[in-house]
Order: structure tokens, then C-alpha cells, then sequence
């Protein structure tokens, strides 16, 4: 996080470039869906393998996520926060697990969908 940034615990701790490289994140994700839902239904794979797609459509979504929260999940669960406090890394964490759980959610729904499309 550079140092022109503003810092919010729990809030955001990215700014203008590191939120543009998650949005690429999020459509390099979202393509990489599109090209196996197009294989999938090119080549009409058994439903159980269509679960696969999960994991571009995870990768969508958390980086879609980040970027629209301006909160990346890596930073604020490992070393390189910017909380001083315990009460500003708990916060942190607690945006980090929301932002995870609601990609996987996310994922798990569109590979449902997938399946039994």
C-alpha cells in the first residue's frame, strides 16, 4: 500500500493501482470462465466435471470483491498490514474471512448451476 493511501482497519487498505490490479484479477477470472463454460457445453462434459468451473468463477469473484471493497484479503491476514493494534487486525481478519466466504459462495452457486445446466 503506498503511502498516499488511506487506511481504514477493517474498511480498506488499497489504493488506486493495487484496486485497478485486483479488477484485472477479477476479469482475467471471469474470462477464464467463460472459455471453460464454452468447453464445457462444446463438449458435453458429465455434470460432476462441470463442478471444475468453481475455481475461475472463485477467482472472479474475490477479485471482483477486493476491488470493489478496496480491501485486498492477503494483506490483511498476513504480515504486511497496516494494523498497528490488535483491535485494527481483528477487523481486518474479519472483512479478509467475509470477503472469502462470500466468494466461495458465490462460486459454489454458479458451479451449481453449471451442473445442472
Amino acid at each position: 500500500m503506498s503511502a498516499t493511501s488511506t487506511y481504514l482497519p477493517g474498511a480498506h487498505n488499497l489504493d488506486d493501482a493495487e484496486t485497478a490490479q485486483r479488477r484485472t484479477g477479477g476479469w482475467i477470472g471471469f474470462v477464464l470462465t467463460l472459455i471453460a463454460s464454452a468447453a464445457i457445453a462444446y463438449f458435453q462434459v458429465a455434470p460432476r466435471w462441470r463442478l471444475l468451473i468453481f475455481f475461475p468463477l472463485a477467482m472472479a469473484a474475490i477479485g471482483f470483491l477486493q476491488a470493489s471493497s478496496r480491501f485486498c484479503v492477503m494483506v490483511a491476514l498476513s504480515s504486511r498490514s497496516p494494523a498497528t493494534n490488535a483491535a485494527d487486525r481483528s477487523k481486518d481478519r474479519t472483512k479478509a474471512f467475509r470477503l472469502i466466504g462470500a466468494s466461495l459462495v458465490i462460486a459454489a452457486l454458479g458451479a451449481a448451476v453449471a451442473c445442472w445446466a
